[in-house]
């Protein structure tokens, strides 16, 4: 099955290609990463609401800590309402065409802010088991986390890979070389958030 997950909100690097073309693991994509387990997220609501059994809960700020990439992380988060359409439907096509239909909570996706980091911002999506999928920029620095799944062996340990946007490799080839060996250019950033090596600053900036 292949699963369509859609963030229209935020872009989240996707590597999963990256891993396929470079024939290898992680190791030849990142610079660095770590990993986390959906324990190791720290969860404060900041309502509470009695529902009855099989209704969905409603949208609510809460706040949530973890640590990883050396860095403690408290983050508040407001839902993101409005996001989608009420006729939003998202579905999987497997490699035989056929279509099955995935559902979506819509009240999973918030936004916010690090508490502590003047000027932060927080993009994140949390699915029903837990797991984070999120962009968060503090200063110059932008993190992301991902679902493992997209990117490591089955059987591991994690649920979740974290790591920051300069930690992810670029291949930049010079007009008229063969593309060298190793990782492409596979991340998407917004055009003044994308880490170009200084030779290539240059030139964009002469023109």
């Amino acid at each position: 099955m292949i699963f369509a997950f859609i963030l229209p909100f935020f872009a989240v690097i996707q590597l999963t290609s990256c891993v396929l073309q470079s024939g290898g693991g992680l190791v030849h994509v990142l610079h660095h990463y770590d990993t986390l387990k959906t324990s190791d997220l720290r969860h404060h609501f900041l309502s509470r609401h009695k529902r009855s059994a099989g209704e969905e809960p409603p949208p609510y700020p809460r706040q949530m800590e973890f640590n990883t990439l050396g860095q403690h992380f408290h983050l508040y988060l407001e839902p993101r309402t409005g996001l989608l359409s009420p006729k939003f439907k998202a579905y999987g096509v497997d490699s035989r065409g056929n279509v099955k239909y995935e559902q979506i909570n819509k009240h999973s996706f918030y936004t916010g802010q690090v508490l502590g980091e003047p000027g932060s911002t927080v993009e994140a999506h949390l699915e029903d088991d837990g797991v984070l999928s999120a962009r968060v920029t503090v200063g110059e620095d932008i993190y992301f986390i991902e679902p493992s799944w997209r990117h490591l062996p089955s059987g591991e340990n994690v649920t979740m890979i974290s790591y920051r946007a300069r930690d992810v490799k670029f291949n930049f080839t010079a007009a008229g070389d063969k593309p060298s060996p190793g990782v492409g250019f596979c991340a998407e950033f917004d055009d003044d958030q994308l880490p170009l090596p200084k030779t290539h600053r240059r030139q964009s900036t002469n023109g």
